[in-house]
């Protein structure tokens, strides 16, 4: 929106805000680095709930093994609470 494409040739200012007309090139990769950054940053109960159930995630996703747990499965929530205890 502050490219020359839209701030120049739409909104007809004089001067774009930012110079270069794709300025997905440059905010895309900023805002994938901002995420990271947070992500390792964030130490909320929650972040690490979320953290401890990636590897199973990362074995259902590549194996399909345990898919047929479903969302709502006590199962679940003991597997996880079970691998987080485990970790402390």
């Amino acid at each position: 929106m502050l490219s020359p494409a839209v701030w120049v040739r739409i909104f007809r200012f004089a001067e774009p805000v930012f110079p270069f007309d794709y300025s997905t090139l440059i905010s895309m990769p900023l805002a994938f680095l901002v995420i990271v950054i947070v992500s390792l940053i964030v130490r909320s109960p929650r972040a690490a709930l979320d953290k401890a159930g990636f590897p199973a995630q990362e074995v259902r996703a590549e194996t399909a093994v345990g898919i047929d747990i479903s969302l709502d499965d006590p199962r679940r929530h003991q597997a996880i609470t079970k691998q987080t205890a485990s970790e402390r």
